[in-house]
């Protein structure tokens, strides 16, 4: 905190894999410039770690990936988001938030309308979760990356994310690997992705995908003309949809990876 204070231009502060971090006291005085405040693999003490951002800042990012924040944490972490609303990335992969974390969190992405990017990865938010993280992205449009990787995530939080990327225009990166969407939640990400002209990415690998799914996918892939990259790997899908994905890829002419 010392350190911030004597540092009025500072723009980055990483405290990543620093076993426990106490408390910031005083930083609350750092530099208004601070951008980007990175905490990946550390143990911040819980109800200290807001204190940096007791005012308005134009912090650009917000990293605390495989951190022990609890309850108390995610909290914390939704109000300091609230105070940046310039904030364009939230990232707290692995760090148990829950469905109860992913709404706290959601409601504080409502008022950063300059947000781009959400990375939620291994956070059990499930489609309660889900359901909320896409009722944020209604009022982001801005937003350009989503990852949410292993949560749980079935056809209900896929349709309800679907319709919130049908309005996000900007909308490069789609990945749901690893949750528990089926052939309707596919259907309807592939009908929202007709919709994203600048879609590069999308990654659906293990989840319960089948043919019907794979099909609507590839149809979408035919409006999808800057995607370089399509994972379906570990899914349930047969012949019929493999041939239909190879076809599309085989007509994309910036795919450069299918897995």
């Amino acid at each position: 905190a010392e350190v911030m204070q004597c540092a009025p231009s500072m723009r980055s502060i990483e405290l990543g894999r620093w076993g426990a971090v106490g408390d910031f006291g005083d930083a609350e005085r750092c530099s208004p410039w601070m951008q980007s405040m990175d905490m990946n693999s550390a143990s911040p003490e819980r109800p200290k770690l807001v204190q940096p951002f007791r005012k308005p800042l134009v912090s650009q990012r917000a990293c605390l990936n495989n951190c022990d924040i609890g309850a108390e944490g995610v909290f914390a972490t939704a109000e300091a988001i609230a105070y940046a609303p310039c904030i364009q990335a939230v990232h707290l992969s692995s760090v148990d938030i829950g469905p109860t974390g992913a709404f706290v969190i959601s409601e504080a992405i409502k008022l950063c309308p300059s947000i781009q990017t959400i990375e939620l990865r291994n956070n059990d938010i499930r489609d309660a979760g889900a359901c909320a993280i896409a009722e944020a992205m209604m009022q982001c449009t801005s937003i350009q990356t989503i990852q949410i990787f292993g949560n749980y995530i079935g056809d209900q939080g896929a349709c309800a994310l679907a319709e919130a990327i049908r309005n996000s225009p900007w909308m490069q990166t789609l990945h749901l690997t690893g949750n528990s969407i089926g052939d309707d939640g596919a259907c309807a990400i592939a009908e929202a992705i007709c919709h994203c002209p600048d879609m590069q990415s999308l990654a659906l690998s293990m989840n319960h995908i089948g043919d019907p799914g794979a099909c609507a996918i590839a149809e979408a892939l035919v409006d999808c003309r800057s995607m370089q990259l399509i994972e379906l790997s570990e899914n349930r899908i047969g012949s019929q949809g493999a041939c239909a994905i190879a076809e599309a890829v085989a007509g994309s002419p910036c795919m450069q990876t299918m897995g």
